[in-house]
């Protein structure tokens, strides 16, 4: 205990020495306090804040206590759910037993049928008592509804029983960080959703600037390390850990291009795209390169690593594989739309120009900037009035001539559309005293339309128009956008007109697939360009995020001026989504669902969801497609497509043509018997037969566009040996007659192509032919063309390889070949026709034979339909 300090005896108060001492004795009264508490209450501490940290340490072993007598808890109610759920799958399966036994029973020739009809009625019963367990509840909850606890986890749906629950499990912490499942669902327990209609077909969507880098690579996502970016002088480290998505790691080399933390700086500057699937890097000069730091693996992993220098690029980086999500718009599957980047001179006005829809037909599309003056004297649009227009077919130059006088404005129009006569300069020539006679000459070599007039002002513009229209390269005909209203061809052009270069057609003329944008040079703006642009409904455009912070208010300049707003569009693939829609057939019921309105990946769900179905539709685990389950137990489930190709594009059509035919018949297969499976009868009373055991034939087809003419050529034996065969049309030139002969592995027809050779007559020429007629079948496609009448003509064919012909007969693909290619389908009117049912599975016959009998199928073990 401290001691009384010492009475200061220096000149104070009274007042200040009597306060000292009770301050003293109070202090001393309060330790002495806290100490008999310690003694009497065997406590350290009565108040947290008299050991702050051992107060922390009291709470976390509390916390502890608490969580550890929670686990506890959860382990002992969790047991009691288990248990509740073992008794009632022991109760199940004593039920299956039963179940089974009474079947057992019922089968063979000693059961009577008042035996299977009472067994059939007590297997009824069973089956409401499995309901019944199934649905049972414990302490409230339904024990196997997966997470949808508060509702039973099957119902009736007329014969068949529909599982509402969903495939979640739920899960209790067993310990401070390890969880267990408490439940087990009604799939898991009673197989109550079927197995998934996987989706065959990777979606692989686009990505754009905000594709999270966790979804890249298939979900394994890049490891956000460093990378080390090159010009073959200068290497810039760059982190990316920072990184959420690629276009945080775009901006970044954009940031810290080669060089930038120089004392003198290098100007060197990287440019970075976001392509469809991956990274496209160019820098403006040098040698790029792009490695990793280290040991490091990210610069792979973002697909840009290169082995060594590859100049300045664009080093266009490999795919990177994004996830599927629910966000997804449907317009980013099963292709890319072509794109065209446009970097005007100056900054806020780099495009991006991109076709509505995907696919290859728009690849190849020159997008250019035209100045809208060049069109007419007059003064041409103002900004913010810009017209975009995509040409199909070729459009011609022209150039305006503004004279001095009135009356005398000019417009010449190339006689040959297209970019030919792009550039074309002409110039106004004195030609002295010649009175009122003009001269036009055009000179192909330098592109320069001379004009020659009197230099007195007596040639009138009238005599001018005719010398130009008889050059048979420009047509002449008054401009009145100048204001020269008054149309008068007697009006005489005054001498102030001569000079080189008075009029050029610039860059106003256009192939065909051309984008054109007629602009105020030099006004117009990226933004205005782009809504000009999206007002097409063929193109879009929008602002080039490579061109940091660009706001698309930066004006740019025509194509003659800056060769920067011309480009072509490249790198379209694939096709559009088909919104047709899908039909599921479950239970027997047909749902037609309708994807018109679907935009994203979750509107596709939701609408297959939401049908009423009783299917479920979701995101695979590999995020690559969707896979479909019926949870309708006891129902046949196939999913095909509304009249379009939504089903198969998805890849979730329930059966295809690779569909094995050991899976048909609920796995059964199917079984081919000695000698011929099937035998055909058509409507004209003609027959055939297919034997499922030879193997399928090869095939190869012709179709030169244009209606009528589509052949299907095919082996008359199968198997592999055809596969080595082609087929071609050669012309034999005027008068050269027709014949067809095997040379070498080629068939060849050699016919009059321009004296016209049909389909039809190709067939008849084979048919004629023995020796061939043994060895292959012509048939009319109707594939390619449905009204095929084979009176179509043929074109020259380079030689087109057959292809198909197997040993085996083991898919649903194979068993269309062989009905489809039998030689006894040849007919001498158009085939029968196998193919995929459109909606559910099993095939369907088209038989256009013309006749008053039915097709029907008969013989084999066992129907494939």
């Amino acid at each position: 205990m401290t001691v009384i300090s010492s009475i200061p005896t220096g000149r104070v108060s009274d007042v200040l020495v009597r306060e000292r001492l009770l301050g003293q004795l109070q202090y001393e009264q309060s330790k002495l306090l806290t100490i008999q508490m310690q003694v009497s209450t065997g406590q350290r501490y009565s108040l947290a804040s008299q050991g702050p940290n051992q107060a922390l340490r009291g709470i976390a072993v509390r916390d502890l206590i608490q969580r550890k007598a929670q686990s506890s808890v959860n382990l002992s109610v969790s047991a009691s759910y288990l248990g509740a759920t073992d008794t009632a799958l022991a109760s199940a399966s004593s039920l299956v037993n039963d179940v089974k036994s009474l079947a057992l029973q019922s089968i063979g020739a000693n059961a009577t049928q008042t035996e299977r009809t009472a067994a059939a009625a007590n297997i009824g019963q069973q089956i409401d008592r499995l309901l019944q367990l199934s649905n049972q509840q414990f302490r409230g909850r339904y024990l196997f509804s997966g997470a949808q606890t508060g509702a039973a986890a099957f119902e009736k749906q007329g014969q068949y029983i529909r599982y509402t629950g969903d495939s979640k499990r739920l899960q209790t912490y067993s310990d401070l960080v390890n969880q267990l499942d408490t439940n087990v669902t009604g799939d898991e327990a009673f197989g109550a959703i079927s197995q998934q209609v996987a989706g065959s077909t990777d979606y692989n969507p686009v990505i754009n600037e905000q594709t999270p880098l966790a979804n890249l690579r298939g979900g394994l996502g890049v490891t956000v390390g460093s990378i080390a970016v090159s010009d073959g002088l200068h290497t810039s480290t760059i982190d990316i850990k920072g990184a959420v998505t690629i276009g945080d790691v775009a901006r970044l080399i954009e940031k810290y291009p080669p060089g930038w933390d120089q004392t003198v700086p290098t100007g060197r500057t990287a440019k970075v795209r976001i392509g469809s699937h991956g990274l496209e890097i160019t820098l403006n000069g040098g040698n790029l390169s792009v490695g990793e730091v280290g040991g490091g693996t990210t610069a792979g992993e973002l697909g840009i690593r290169t082995l060594g220098g590859i100049g300045p690029g664009p080093f266009v980086g490999a795919d990177l594989n994004a996830t599927l999500e629910r966000t997804t718009p449907l317009a980013d599957l099963f292709g890319t739309r072509a794109r065209a980047y446009l970097t005007p001179l100056g900054t806020n006005n780099d495009l991006i120009v991109e076709a509505v829809n995907n696919g290859v037909a728009y690849n190849g599309v020159k997008v250019k900037l035209v100045n809208d003056k060049k069109f007419q004297v007059g003064s041409g649009l103002s900004a913010g009035n810009e017209v975009a227009q995509y040409l199909t077919s070729p459009s011609a130059a022209v150039a305006t001539l503004s004279l001095p006088g009135s009356s005398n404005d000019l417009r010449l129009t190339a006689v040959t559309a297209g970019e030919a006569f792009n550039d074309v300069q002409i110039n106004l020539v004195n030609g002295g005293n010649i009175g009122n006679t003009a001269t036009a000459v055009y000179n192909s070599g330098s592109k320069t339309l001379t004009l020659t007039i009197d230099d007195s002002g007596e040639t009138e513009i009238g005599t001018l128009i005719t010398q130009i229209n008889a050059t048979g390269v420009f047509t002449a005909a008054r401009d009145t956008t100048g204001g020269d209203s008054v149309i008068d061809n007697t009006a005489t052009i005054p001498n102030t007109a001569f000079g080189t270069n008075v009029a050029n057609t610039a860059n106003t003329g256009s192939d065909a697939n051309t984008l054109v944008v007629r602009i105020d040079s030099g006004i117009s703006t990226a933004n205005q360009i782009a809504t000009a642009i999206n007002a097409t409904g063929t193109f879009t455009a929008r602002l080039d995020p490579s061109e940091g912070n660009n706001l698309g208010n930066g004006s740019v300049f025509d194509s003659t001026i800056d060769a920067g707003t011309t480009s072509l569009t490249s790198a379209g693939s694939g096709t559009n989504f088909d919104s047709t829609g899908l039909r599921i057939v479950n239970a027997g019921q047909t749902f037609t669902i309708d994807l018109s309105s679907a935009e994203t990946v979750d509107d596709l769900l939701n609408q297959i969801n939401g049908a009423g179905a009783s299917v479920l539709a979701e995101i695979n685990d590999a995020g690559t497609g969707i896979n479909l389950r019926s949870t309708l137990s006891g129902a046949d489930f196939a999913i095909g497509e509304n009249g379009g190709t939504t089903a198969t594009q998805l890849g979730i059509r329930s059966q295809t043509v690779d569909t094995a035919l050991s899976a048909l018949n609920y796995g059964a297969g199917v079984r081919s018997s000695t000698g011929a499976d099937l035998v055909f009868t058509r409507r004209d009373g003609t027959s055939f037969s297919v034997d499922l055991a030879t193997g399928t034939f090869a095939t190869a087809s012709i179709n030169n566009g244009g209606a009528n003419n589509a052949l299907t050529f095919s082996r008359v034996t199968p198997g592999t040996t055809g596969n080595s065969f082609q087929v071609a049309i050669v012309d034999s030139g005027s008068g050269g007659g027709d014949s067809v002969a095997l040379v070498g592995n080629t068939l060849t027809f050699t016919v009059d192509v321009a004296a016209g050779f049909t389909a039809n007559e190709a067939r008849s020429l084979l048919s004629g032919t023995p020796a061939l007629a043994a060895q292959f079948v012509a048939r009319l496609d109707t594939t390619a063309d449905s009204a095929n009448t084979g009176a179509g003509n043929l074109a020259v064919t380079a030689p087109v390889g057959f292809s198909g012909g197997k040993a085996d007969v083991s898919t649903i693909g194979d068993v269309l070949n062989v009905i489809n290619n039998a030689p006894g389908n040849a007919g001498v009117g158009t085939p029968l026709v196998a193919r995929l049912a459109t909606v559910g599975n099993g095939l369907e016959l088209v038989d256009n034979s013309v006749g008053v009998g039915n097709l029907s199928v008969s013989g084999g073990t066992s129907p494939v339909t």
